[in-house]
């Protein structure tokens, strides 16, 4: 686990020094979807997705995730601020696929740049990990 956080903080210090906090296109997506996929010739395993505004499909200041393979790895997504402080976790572990998680949401300030990371995990191993910079 301390390893997982290293790597975590490491990647959130990389982004915000080389995307900065100001401008970037990587702001303007309300709605961000981190998918893993098998390869050409496989599948779809899942994916986190980050949910800006509230609409139809969620809340606003949201994240869940989905796993789609029966493979015996789930999907797992963190929230972070600027600074590296965990605002949210989804994951799907622990249940069978297809499975996606309720919302996990609470008011944010507008704007406010959030980290999104996500992950196909199985106990604490994970592979395939990615990330973003987003605003809420």
């Amino acid at each position: 686990m301390r390893r997982l956080w290293k790597i975590l903080a490491a990647s959130i210090a990389a982004t915000i020094l080389v995307l900065g906090l100001g401008g970037s296109p990587a702001f303007a997506a309300d709605k961000v979807q981190i998918g893993f996929y098998g390869g050409a010739d496989c599948c779809y395993f899942g994916d986190v997705l980050w949910n800006e505004d509230p609409d139809e499909e969620g809340p606003g200041d949201s994240v869940r995730a989905c796993d789609y393979m029966s493979d015996g790895w789930g999907i797992k997504g963190w929230v972070y601020d600027e600074y590296g402080v965990l605002l949210r976790t989804v994951t799907t572990q622990g249940h069978a696929a297809s499975y996606c998680t309720s919302w996990n949401s609470g008011n944010l300030p507008e704007g406010m740049p959030v980290y999104i990371v996500g992950c196909r995990i199985k106990g604490t191993t994970t592979e395939y990990c990615d990330s973003g910079l987003f605003r809420a």
